[in-house]
């Protein structure tokens, strides 16, 4: 008992004194910010949303980190990711409106906003269009349904809507729930809030955020789980490979990477598609088509873009979510446009080198301008 006393003492003296040299000598100092900034990022802009999940800050101007991609991402008075800071008008009375739903792809993650799909038809069209880009990371049908009738109920008038429906849309409707107000919240978040958990990560935020050995120990941790990471995708990237261990190189590993993300494999991996699969196309299903009876409720052009992931190009023969969209794109009498014929080619691991981020499903340069120029082909040169 003396024993456990003792224990108990010395790990109390340890954290107060731990907790006092901190607060004194580290915090709120450059370097304690220079640790954070690396391991350990707070990204204020990225805001809960009450009404929509999440969202970005308005009329910020930051720098954002994507992988080894570091880029600037400023919003308007509305938080939409925009080139400037800058009031957006209920109505523009001298422009025609393009309102664009979509998520981290249509968002633009890793590029400057000029680099990107939008920024690209933004910079071409600006004389004659006005674009109001919503798309935020992570957002899927029943978000794009809420947040545009949101600023629709609010009075924002555009001409046309693009709505793109990535690959990740379909697991990501699991998550999320509308309650009878119309809000859209997250179930794991709301069943995990009062579980011991949740409790134990609160309480080691707080100890990495508090003390310098919470800090050093988080550091060792993301260190050595990166390490971790890495060695165990060079394993399975040589068991899918059926090649030597000592013989992967960084190509294999990136091609691995970017055709086993959990979120896009269930158009071909049973496991996932099991899993993912029905509640989330019913789901997406579901939302689409309130959000493209609203829009033609008020006369809104509307389109559906689909796309593949480097998944789909390498490994989905059958392309389940290109068939499926085509299907009810038909049956709901709904545009669409289909860009995997875009993405199409007999060397299928040179075009995911080619047009995606390195170990990443999202579009590199190449990637944002091929989707560009296929929208001129498909729509944009019509308007």
């Amino acid at each position: 008992m003396k024993e456990k006393r003792k224990f108990f003492f010395y790990l109390i003296a340890i954290l107060f004194f731990d907790f006092i040299f901190t607060s004194f000598f580290f915090k709120n100092t450059s370097y304690w910010d220079k640790i954070d900034n690396k391991y350990f990022p707070k990204k204020y802009w990225r805001i809960e949303s009450s009404l929509f999940h999440h969202d970005l800050k308005k009329n910020i101007n930051v720098k954002e980190n994507w992988g080894n991609y570091k880029y600037e991402l400023i919003t308007n008075s509305l938080g939409f990711r925009d080139k400037l800071n800058r009031r957006v008008e209920i109505k523009n009375s001298k422009k025609k409106r393009i309102y664009v739903n979509g998520d981290s792809f249509i968002e633009g993650v890793g590029f400057d906003y000029d680099d990107t799909v939008i920024g690209l038809l933004d910079s071409k069209f600006n004389e004659n269009y006005e674009i109001l880009n919503s798309a935020v990371v992570s957002y899927s049908p029943s978000i794009y349904y809420s947040k545009t009738k949101y600023y629709i109920n609010k009075g924002l008038v555009f001409d046309y809507c693009l709505v793109f429906l990535d690959i990740s849309d379909i697991p990501d409707e699991n998550f999320i729930e509308e309650d009878s107000d119309g809000k859209i919240f997250d179930i794991r978040k709301k069943n995990n809030e009062n579980s011991l958990k949740q409790k134990i990560y609160s309480l080691s935020r707080l100890y990495r955020d508090n003390f310098i050995t919470g800090k050093i120990i988080g550091v060792l941790r993301e260190v050595t789980g990166n390490y971790k990471s890495q060695i165990k995708k060079k394993i399975l990237t040589s068991k899918n490979l059926n090649k030597s261990f000592f013989k992967i190189n960084e190509d294999d590993i990136n091609l691995y990477k970017s055709t086993h993300i959990d979120r896009s494999m269930w158009t071909y991996d049973k496991k996932y598609s099991k899993k993912w699969k029905s509640k989330g196309l019913t789901k997406s299903s579901n939302y689409l088509t309130k959000l493209f009876n609203m829009l033609n409720e008020h006369n809104i052009e509307s389109y559906l873009v689909i796309y593949p992931n480097p998944g789909q190009i390498l490994l989905n023969e059958e392309n389940i979510h290109e068939k499926y969209w085509t299907t009810w794109s038909l049956e709901n009498n709904v545009n669409l446009i289909n860009l995997y014929k875009y993405f199409s080619s007999s060397d299928k691991s040179k075009t995911i080198h080619k047009y995606f981020i390195p170990g990443d499903v999202h579009w590199n340069l190449e990637g944002h301008l091929l989707v560009f120029n296929a929208l001129l082909t498909e729509v944009f040169n019509n308007f």
